[in-house]
C-alpha cells in the first residue's frame, strides 16, 4: 500500500464477493513470515493483480462458509444465500443466521481449533494478505492496526 487505497479496494472486493458488510473485512498488514515474496506495488496494477487474487480467496471463503452452513442447516450449499453478513435459506429469507454464528459452530463445536498467529488467536475471519510499502494516506483505509 503506497497511498493508492489498495487496502480499501481489497476489502470492498472481498465484501462484495462474499456478501458481507465492508466493516466485517479487515486487510491485515503483511507479515513476511507468512506472506509470499512479491515485487511490490509497481505501476498501476495493484488492483488488477492483487484484486483478482482477493476475488479468488473470497470465492473460496464463501464456498467454505456455504458448505459449513449447509451442514448446520441440513441443506445443500446451493439452497443458501449470504447477504449483509447473514446466511439464510433462499426459501426462508426471514430466518437469518449471522456468519459469526455459523463460523463459531464450525470451528469450536465441530472440534476445530482457533486460528493462531504469533500475536495470539485470530477471530475466524477471511484474511487477505498484501505487501504494503508505506502507510496509506487514505483515511478510509481498512488496514488493521
Amino acid at each position: 500500500e503506497i497511498g493508492q487505497g489498495a487496502h480499501t479496494i481489497f476489502a470492498q472486493i472481498a465484501a462484495e464477493e462474499i456478501g458481507v458488510k465492508l466493516d466485517d473485512i479487515s486487510v491485515l498488514p503483511v507479515d513476511s513470515q507468512y506472506s509470499p515474496f512479491a515485487l511490490g506495488a509497481w505501476a498501476s496494477r495493484t488492483t488488477q493483480l492483487a484484486g483478482n487474487a482477493v476475488i479468488i480467496a473470497a470465492q473460496d471463503a464463501k464456498r467454505q462458509l456455504l458448505e459449513q452452513a449447509a451442514l448446520q442447516l441440513d441443506c445443500k450449499p446451493d439452497d443458501i444465500e449470504i447477504k449483509d453478513s447473514k446466511i439464510y435459506l433462499k426459501k426462508e429469507p426471514e430466518n437469518l443466521n449471522p456468519i459469526s454464528k455459523i463460523a463459531f459452530r464450525a470451528v469450536f463445536e465441530a472440534g476445530g481449533v482457533p486460528i493462531m498467529c504469533p500475536s495470539g488467536p485470530f477471530p475466524v475471519r477471511t484474511r487477505v494478505y498484501g505487501r504494503p510499502v508505506s502507510t496509506s494516506s487514505n483515511s478510509q483505509s481498512k488496514t488493521a492496526p
